[in-house]
């Protein structure tokens, strides 16, 4: 089953183009927004197989996983996933305020958009959100994150997982308080989601997000030398490649219970103990 939808951001005109798949009784879905249906359904496409994925094996974190046509493809696009949630857990985690984009260039107006240190330099990691975000007025962030070589393609990518997330949320404005009730949340692959719930989560966003720009001369390097290891997955897609890919010197997440803030006073994004 597909749903097809147009969405407009100012003078963009984007494809948001949706995949369910019904296997067993059990339903999987896949999500592609693009300003070109083909890379639209490219996209579904290859998120429909992702959450195929995580179910059959049963992953306890998405973190690192990504598909495409080619297995190089599939291979860049799993470590750039990887290089984003380790940029939003160093920011988290150091304290350290978001970057923002102030190139008139790049203008995505009402929103707005901050880079994030990057544990690979030659990626450029991007942040996209709304104001009601940045100022702590939401009762849940919602926000898409980016990366590649050049800013323009990552803030390309962060602001079609930012739609994506809001589109789900406006559909369904109950969903993550659903997964407050949930008793395997945190082995969902949506359980961050649950974080973004917690008041000290919407906190410490809202810090990140106010502009510093006194400390923006001492941006601390994060070059790393990065040893990837790379798994390939079997794919429940055809003609579709599935690559994860991690390395030792990245931040992860993981959906242990005393961080994510439902039994300790400790928030998801907080620092290991």
């Amino acid at each position: 089953m597909a749903g097809l939808q147009e969405l407009r951001l100012s003078d963009r005109v984007l494809i948001r183009l949706n995949l369910v798949s019904e296997i067993d009784g059990l339903v999987f879905r896949g999500t592609g927004i693009s300003s070109s249906l083909q890379f639209s359904f490219i996209k579904a496409l290859s998120e429909l197989g992702e959450d195929i994925i995580f179910f059959e094996h049963k992953m306890v974190s998405s973190c690192g996983l990504a598909g495409g046509l080619f297995v190089s493809a599939a291979a860049e696009r799993a470590k750039t996933e990887a290089l984003e949630r380790d940029s939003l857990l160093y920011h988290y985690r150091s304290g350290m305020a978001f970057l923002p984009i102030c190139d008139t260039a790049m203008n995505i107006s009402p929103l707005r958009a901050f880079s994030l240190l990057s544990a690979c330099p030659p990626i450029n990691v991007v942040l996209v959100t709304d104001d009601s975000r940045c100022t702590g007025a939401s009762d849940c962030l919602i926000f898409g994150t980016g990366a590649s070589k050049t800013k323009t393609k990552a803030l390309e990518n962060a602001l079609h997982e930012y739609l994506s997330q809001k589109e789900n949320h406006e559909k369904n404005p109950t969903w993550c308080g659903s997964l407050e009730q949930s008793t395997d949340a945190l082995s969902n692959p949506d359980f961050h989601h649950l974080a973004s719930r917690d008041i000290r989560n919407i906190a410490k966003f809202k810090l990140l997000c106010e502009s510093r720009d006194n400390v923006v001369a001492d941006i601390p390097k994060r070059e790393h030398a990065l040893n990837w290891e790379i798994e390939y997955i079997p794919s429940p897609i055809r003609f579709f490649k599935y690559v994860r890919a991690s390395s030792h010197s990245l931040l992860t997440l993981r959906p242990r219970l005393e961080e994510s803030g439902a039994t300790e006073a400790k928030p998801l994004f907080a620092p290991f103990s």
